[in-house]
């Protein structure tokens, strides 16, 4: 670990009051815009969000697979659904991408395809979301964590880069910990780390709220409004399109809540500073939007020191900098993928 002589402890758990830049209003006309726009399209899109085992669909030029199995968890099994390209590689880990929320394995699309050729990329639909199990059982972060890790036994993943955003984060962060044999690297996006304080959280006594499964349920507005407020450059309407219809189960929005009701975002923190950071042993690349308002920037300067293996790198964009900017995201990995994973400064 670096030296943390001037810095102040993990376990002192004081939160850090955040700077004084509210987030800016919603803009009603874009708002109204956004949600016609985006609904008219999906209208005459190909609904692409149920598919069987084995289907191939082609994005960017790339052949993606669709895959299902059944993997432990809760006694019994539950069923996966996630996606892959590339051919597995001896000398190399496979990239296993974890999306946030609202999103489903598709928001890696950009990522996924332009790795293809040298890495062998998976992307699940997390428990609760997308084509995943949606049957109740155990929805904590910690114990989803522990089934992804049995589904990578299952599909015979011994060795992976864990690539993040949003919720998929807080679920690598208790992997990465709790099962360090299997992270070779991780690349850490859009959640909150060392430094937190409960105002940068607003939407948690939201997803709390008796009607939130219902407001959720309003795809056709839910998702418009999640990237209005929350994105500072324009994601193509395609990326958007593809995001709502994945989102359009009627489970999803009652399933997804589970994970809020089995813990809380100060909970999640105080497990990282308390005794998962210490655990990650891994190459980490800390990689946030430079304009994320939830998220200031302020928060991730500086605190290399308490890791092991750590650098962080700031994408120009908002929280959903994977499809606001995919090529500054790309090349970002690419870069700590060929000096941290590969060893080498070449290209990949």
């Amino acid at each position: 670990m670096n030296d943390m002589a001037t810095l102040p402890p993990l376990e002192s758990l004081d939160f850090r009051q955040p700077p004084s830049n509210p987030e800016p209003p919603i803009n009603p006309f874009k708002l109204i815009g956004e949600v016609a726009k985006v609904n008219v399209a999906s209208w005459f899109a190909k609904d692409r969000s149920t598919n069987q085992d084995g289907e191939k669909e082609t994005i960017h030029g790339v052949t993606f697979t669709h895959r299902f199995v059944e993997a432990p968890a809760d006694g019994a099994t539950i069923t996966w659904h996630y996606v892959e390209v590339g051919i597995a590689r001896k000398d190399r880990p496979t990239l296993v991408f974890l999306h946030g929320m609202p999103e489903s394995w598709y928001m890696w699309n950009h990522q996924m395809a332009a790795f293809s050729k040298d890495w062998h990329c998976i992307a699940p639909d997390l428990r609760g979301y997308g084509q995943s199990d949606k049957r109740s059982g155990d929805y904590r972060q910690e114990g989803v964590a522990d089934q992804l890790r049995d589904l990578l036994k299952e599909i015979g993943i011994e060795r992976a880069v864990f690539i993040t955003h949003d919720r998929g984060t807080v679920i690598a962060d208790y992997l990465i910990a709790n099962h360090p044999d299997v992270a070779a690297g991780y690349i850490r996006g859009e959640q909150h780390l060392v430094h937190f304080h409960p105002s940068l959280a607003p939407q948690e006594q939201m997803f709390l709220d008796p009607k939130a499964s219902r407001k959720l349920g309003w795809t056709w507005l839910a998702i418009p409004m999640t990237y209005v407020m929350l994105t500072k450059k324009n994601i193509s309407l395609e990326d958007k399109v593809r995001a709502l219809q994945e989102w359009k189960n009627p489970e999803i929005a009652s399933t997804v809540l589970r994970y809020f009701y089995s813990s809380s975002f100060v909970k999640e923190w105080r497990d990282r500073r308390t005794r998962l950071i210490s655990n990650w042993r891994c190459p980490v690349l800390i990689l946030q939007g430079e304009q994320d308002d939830r998220q200031p920037k302020e928060n991730y300067l500086g605190i290399e020191g308490y890791f092991h293996d750590a650098e962080v790198r700031f994408v120009d964009a908002g929280h959903f900098y994977v499809t606001e900017n995919p090529s500054g995201t790309t090349e970002a990995m690419r870069d700590f993928l060929a000096r941290k994973i590969l060893g080498s400064d070449g290209g990949i």
